[in-house]
């Protein structure tokens, strides 16, 4: 498993849900990522699954980042993209 440089976005609220996110996650891909979990610790989330194209991991990370961006708060939160290319 590969673990990018996690990416940092302002979000707008403390209070972000896994799902919200995993849901942002799989627009972006179109649901290109199989075995999607998303796990959020202390504002941190981290993306496990695994797709075809290195492309859809970038737009994993990207739905990710969106998502958190639709919330209203101060802190800062980071990506970690596990996201296997096979």
């Amino acid at each position: 498993m590969s673990i990018v440089a996690p990416e940092t976005v302002r979000i707008r609220s403390a209070e972000f849900s896994a799902e919200w996110i995993r849901h942002g996650v799989q627009l972006r891909t179109h649901g290109r990522v199989q075995n999607l979990a998303v796990i959020v610790l202390g504002g941190v989330v981290y993306l496990k699954g695994t797709c075809a194209k290195y492309h859809t991991k970038q737009l994993a990370s990207v739905g990710a980042l969106d998502a958190c961006a639709a919330f209203d708060a101060s802190e800062r939160i980071q990506v970690h993209n596990g996201i296997e290319v096979y």
